[in-house]
């Protein structure tokens, strides 16, 4: 029986500690997967250090109003400045571990060399106008053989559901990665055939609408190019 594997972006993440509408219906879901052995749940480091940096952000704010700080001068000074103590570090690293620590149902970490991700993420970037951070999520997530891209951010998926459509991308893409896996010349044709769509960007809502059902699906959708 194949196992699909879904990667959880930043976004995600996020959308599960603060508890937004329909996440944890999709979390249940994975629940369900991982369980009855039909999935597998992948996020990366990155991902968790940019849930961090976002409670960073947030904790930094806290303290800039509590100093009466104006809102124009916490705008200005946010993204610059995020000098925590060690109370404010706890809490917002905390936010996130706890929520790992929490939610020990399979979550895999991507055990690939940093080069590796790297240098995909790289050529990723210079090939299409996907941006740097979202380069690095795309990368782990094909490094570790994801079938699904579970995230809720607009621009990041509208890229990939327009540029990994291109049939003159995906060879390259497949090419690149049978370099970086170590996959003889003679089996990237193979490689390509097997990954006629290398991944498929789902929100939150589409994939509780695919995947809650009995039994549980065992294949994803079709990738579309219509932006939802």
């Amino acid at each position: 029986m194949r196992v699909l594997s879904v990667y959880l972006d930043t976004m995600f993440i996020l959308g599960m500690v603060k508890e937004k509408p329909g996440y944890q219906d999709a979390f249940d879901i994975l629940r369900k997967g991982i369980g009855s052995g039909n999935l597998e749940v992948v996020i990366s480091n990155f991902a968790l250090m940019e849930s961090i940096d976002h409670y960073k952000e947030h904790e930094c704010a806290m303290r800039l109003i509590n100093e009466g700080n104006t809102f124009g001068d916490i705008r200005g000074s946010i993204g610059r400045e995020r000098d925590l103590d060690e109370n404010g570090l706890v809490a917002a690293t905390g936010k996130i571990s706890d929520w790992v620590r929490n939610n020990q149902v399979g979550l895999v970490q991507v055990d690939r060399p940093y080069t590796q991700v790297e240098s995909l993420a790289l050529f990723l970037s210079s090939k299409s106008p996907i941006m740097a951070p979202d380069s690095l999520h795309l990368s782990v997530a094909l490094l570790a053989g994801c079938d699904v891209l579970l995230t809720d951010d607009t621009v990041f998926r509208t890229s990939l559901r327009k540029y990994l459509l291109s049939d003159g991308l995906q060879a390259l893409v497949c090419d690149h990665l049978a370099d970086t896996l170590g996959i003889e010349r003679e089996n990237k044709e193979t490689l390509l055939n097997e990954h006629k769509q290398l991944i498929r960007p789902m929100t939150v809502k589409e994939f509780v609408a695919h995947f809650d059902r009995d039994p549980f699906p065992t294949a994803v959708p079709e990738l579309v190019t219509a932006a939802v």
